[in-house]
C-alpha cells in the first residue's frame, strides 16, 4: 500500500525559491499597485504566498526593503553619456531620472525618504557629481548642488504625480 500525502496523488505547484531579488521585484510589482502607504511587509507576504517571518531570512525591515527598492528603481534610470556642455548634461541627467521615477508609483517618495544607499543608486550620484566637478565645483560644492539639484527633482516628480493621480 502506497501513501500519498496530497489530495487525489498531485503534489501543490512548486514556488519559486524565495530570495532577496524575488522579494524586491514584487515589492516594486506590489508598490504600484497599492502605493507606499499600503506597502507592507505583511502585503508582501501575502503576495509571495509565505508568512511575513519568511521575509525576514531575506531583508532586516521594511527600512531596508524601501533602500533595496530604491535601488532597483535607480537600476532602471537609463545612464546619461557624457556629451554637451555640463548644463546639458545635468538636464539630461534630471529627464532620465524623471522619466524613471514616474515610471513607478510614489518612487520620488521613497527615494526622498530613504538613505542614498545601494550600488545602483550611488552610480547615479556619482554621475551628477561628475557632471558638476567638470563644471568647476569643488567637492563641498559639488555636493551641495547634487544635494539641491536632487532634492528640487524628487519634489518636482513627486508632485507632478500627485497632479496626474487627480
Amino acid at each position: 500500500m502506497s501513501i500519498v500525502p496530497y489530495r487525489h496523488g498531485r503534489r501543490p505547484p512548486r514556488r519559486q525559491p524565495l530570495d532577496q531579488r524575488s522579494i524586491v521585484r514584487s515589492a516594486l510589482v506590489l508598490l504600484d499597485e497599492v502605493g507606499l502607504d499600503e506597502l507592507t511587509m505583511r502585503a508582501l507576504a501575502d503576495r509571495l504566498g509565505v508568512k511575513a517571518a519568511s521575509l525576514y531570512r531575506h531583508v532586516q525591515n521594511k527600512d531596508e526593503l524601501l533602500i533595496l527598492i530604491g535601488d532597483e528603481i535607480s537600476g532602471e534610470i537609463a545612464m546619461v553619456p557624457p556629451v554637451g556642455t555640463w548644463q546639458q548634461q545635468l538636464t539630461a541627467i534630471a529627464r532620465s531620472v524623471r522619466k524613471g521615477l514616474l515610471a513607478h508609483r510614489d518612487s520620488a517618495r521613497l527615494l526622498a525618504s530613504t538613505p542614498p544607499l545601494g550600488p545602483r543608486r550611488l552610480h547615479l550620484i556619482e554621475q551628477v557629481l561628475r557632471v558638476l566637478r567638470s563644471a568647476g565645483l569643488n567637492p563641498r560644492n559639488a555636493a551641495r548642488a547634487a544635494h539641491h539639484l536632487n532634492n528640487f527633482l524628487m519634489e518636482f516628480v513627486a508632485d507632478e504625480a500627485r497632479f496626474a493621480a487627480r
